[in-house]
């Protein structure tokens, strides 16, 4: 159970309290990062399910078997990263207390740039492991990578200001959805950043 109250998180400061929520504000980046990035793996997967079965027009290079086998494996990782994210604690940032709300504005921003570095560094190690494997895999890295790119900047100077807007000009469902807001930022970006 999330202790929700000034006394138990350290009203006006202290360690503790900057520390958990620095931790809570990790936990609900790193959740919206993986999540964008399993839908867009995801997507990829089916995808080229779609091109192996001549539903749409992409050239994969693959034929139909290896192209069906590399969508599972993208399928897959994609579902996986997503049951990871679904299972975080991303609300609880959302129901701590704070001292102010741009304590956590500003935490989620750093904590956007630390997630968007993590997936960069991750990428760049997968990079060459993948280099032999069929193209697809390789575009999931790169997704990897724009993903993180998307944490470095778009997010932290879109997502979580619109985020912060929702919450104080919408006090009852700002809650519910300042996630959403900055879910559809951080795939928006991917999306273009791709």
């Amino acid at each position: 159970m999330v202790e929700t109250t000034p006394a138990a998180l350290g009203a006006r400061g202290g360690w503790r309290y900057y520390t958990r929520l620095a931790a809570n504000s990790f936990a609900t980046m790193l959740d919206l990062g993986l999540f964008a990035l399993g839908a867009a793996l995801a997507g990829l997967g089916i995808s080229l399910v779609l091109a192996g079965f001549d539903l749409v027009e992409r050239d994969t290079g693959l034929s139909t078997g290896s192209g069906l086998v590399t969508a599972m494996v993208l399928a897959v990782a994609g579902t996986f990263l997503m049951g990871i994210a679904s299972e975080g604690p991303a609300r609880r940032d959302n129901l701590i207390w704070v001292n102010n709300e741009w304590e956590r504005a500003v935490a989620r921003v750093v904590m956007s740039i630390l997630v968007g570095v993590i997936l960069i560094f991750v990428a760049g190690y997968l990079s060459p492991l993948v280099e032999d494997f069929p193209a697809p895999l390789m575009r999931g890295v790169e997704l990897m990578d724009r993903a993180g790119v998307a944490g470095l900047w778009p997010v932290p100077l879109f997502g979580v200001p619109l985020a912060w807007l929702v919450r104080r000009f919408l006090p009852t469902d700002g809650i519910e959805l300042e996630l959403p807001v900055m879910f559809t930022v951080w795939v928006a970006a991917l999306l273009i950043l791709t």
